[in-house]
């Protein structure tokens, strides 16, 4: 149940590659005897030990569903305590989809929970029936079925079940491709955008600048002769006084900064 077997052989012998899915799943590696190369996980569990060098031992069998007679699916069925549509999901292993599928194709009321002995016979036949179905694959762009549904609908028909399951993996690997090239160009849109808006912040920071030195340059032509006269007067000073004095004598007409050289002057 749930356990795929992929077999080598080169010079040195077969080897076996074993896949178990059920939970919590592992993978092994086995010699042409069965003994255990290597393995994932090692585990020691109620009914067998996987360990390197032990003789393998699958996972104790599940129902067996499809070789099952009425009676033994009835009787297995009488043992649950769930509703109809989980006991065929887990006390027969058909899974959610062929249990809803199994209840709908026959009028089962899925939620039922206690059953007559007719009642069970009749969904056991109708489990039964799931497993004689001839085959005539279908699919959509994000699930496939080995024969039509009745309770969903899968528009497109293929000539086999891989064929269909290839369509959908094909489809879904196409869709992931594209939404990766999406998250790219996405990606590379909202860096323009936002080199794009760094740029117009700097244009207009710049366009600011240059408002304020043509004013500045304007105030200066517009008082230029009081400008150059307090330059003079700043160098005169310079010549016999020192700083102190100079920010005195120009208090209220200049700020002066003498570690910068800066002369500030308020033309406004």
């Amino acid at each position: 149940d749930r356990v795929l077997e992929l077999r080598f052989e080169n010079k040195n012998g077969v080897f076996t590659l074993v896949l178990e899915f059920l939970p919590p799943g592992n993978a092994l590696l086995l010699n042409n005897a069965g003994k255990i190369i290597n393995l994932l996980e090692p585990k020691r569990l109620s009914a067998r030990t996987l360990r390197g060098g032990a003789l393998y031992e699958p996972p104790p069998a599940q129902f067996n569903t499809r070789d099952a007679s009425e009676e033994e699916i009835v009787q297995q069925l009488s043992l649950s305590t769930k509703n109809l549509v989980r006991s065929l999901a887990t006390k027969l292993g058909l899974g959610g989809e062929y249990a809803e599928e199994c209840c709908a194709r026959n009028g089962f009321p899925k939620d039922a929970e206690r059953l007559s002995p007719q009642e069970l016979r009749a969904v056991a036949v109708g489990v039964r029936e799931l497993f004689t179905i001839t085959p005539d694959a279908c699919a959509s762009d994000a699930e496939a079925t080995p024969f039509p549904f009745v309770s969903k609908e899968l528009p497109e028909k293929h000539p086999s079940f891989s064929h269909a399951i290839e369509h959908v993996v094909t489809l879904g690997e196409d869709r992931e491709e594209e939404a990766v090239v999406e998250r790219v160009a996405a990606a590379r849109r909202s860096k323009a955008a936002e080199v794009i808006a760094q740029q117009r912040a700097a244009l207009t920071a710049l366009n600011r600048s240059a408002e304020e030195n043509q004013r500045k340059g304007e105030l200066l032509y517009e008082h230029y002769q009081a400008v150059e006269s307090l330059l003079n007067e700043i160098n005169e000073l310079r010549k016999h006084h020192d700083w102190k004095t100079i920010k005195e004598r120009l208090k209220g007409r200049a700020q002066i900064d003498e570690a910068k050289g800066c002369v500030t002057i308020d033309l406004e």
